[in-house]
This record gives structure tokens, C-alpha cells and sequence, in this order.
């Protein structure tokens, strides 16, 4: 926000709504801090771009990095916002999820109290 970005905050979430999120808002591009089931060396920051595809290992992840090295940043007319859209992410999210059908969530019914509420289960 001090480099002038509006900040839409979904709150706690999984990588899988980061995705849907940020196209689904329109966003310019989306980041969350991320601890992998994975080795450590796998935690750290997810970013995506427009329309929820993914930054170029190749180009855009070294452009971050040495932009964050060379403490590269633009110097804003304003500070951004934060707004806080949590409830109104995760309500939109079970909506979608459950409009795809039952079916395809047979296999949530170990995942925790999120997929058993999208699927329908009482918990």
C-alpha cells in the first residue's frame, strides 16, 4: 500500500482461491505468503498476474528479485487502500463451488470443515 497498491484482502484462503479471486475481482494481479506441505524451500510468496496467470520463472520471477535487491520502487502520489473482503470472497467462492455440482466434491469429504460446507455435509 505505501508503494500506492489497493490492496483487496480475501484473508486466510488457499492457493486454489487466490486464483479464482483475483479474476473473479478483476485484480491486477494477486500474491499470498504460503507455507508448502512441500520442503521448506517451497514456503514463501505465490504471485500471480492478471487474470490469475502466473509470473515466468524464466523472466518475471528474476525481474521481482532484482527489483527487490535494488530497492526498485515507485514512488506513488498517494498510498493505497486496503479493503477487507474476506466474507464477501469466501461467500461468492462456496456459490461457485457448489454450482459445479456434488459430484465433483465426493472426494472433500476428508479435507476439513471447508469441503465437507461446500459439499453440503453437516459438521
Amino acid at each position: 500500500m505505501d508503494a500506492g497498491a489497493d490492496v483487496l484482502d480475501i484473508g486466510l484462503s488457499g492457493t486454489e482461491e487466490l486464483y479464482w479471486a483475483t479474476t473473479e475481482f478483476a485484480a491486477c494481479g494477486g500474491i499470498e505468503v504460503t507455507a508448502s506441505h512441500n520442503p521448506i524451500n517451497y514456503n514463501g510468496l505465490k504471485m500471480l498476474k492478471a487474470g490469475s496467470k502466473r509470473l515466468d520463472p524464466a523472466s518475471g520471477l528474476p525481474a521481482v528479485r532484482t527489483w527487490a535487491e535494488e530497492k526498485v520502487f515507485a514512488t506513488p502520489s498517494t498510498k493505497g487502500s486496503r479493503k477487507d473482503i474476506a466474507s464477501e470472497a469466501k461467500s461468492a467462492y462456496v456459490t461457485k463451488l457448489q454450482s459445479l455440482g456434488r459430484n465433483c466434491f465426493e472426494t472433500a469429504k476428508g479435507c476439513g470443515e471447508f469441503g465437507k460446507r461446500c459439499c453440503g455435509y453437516n459438521i
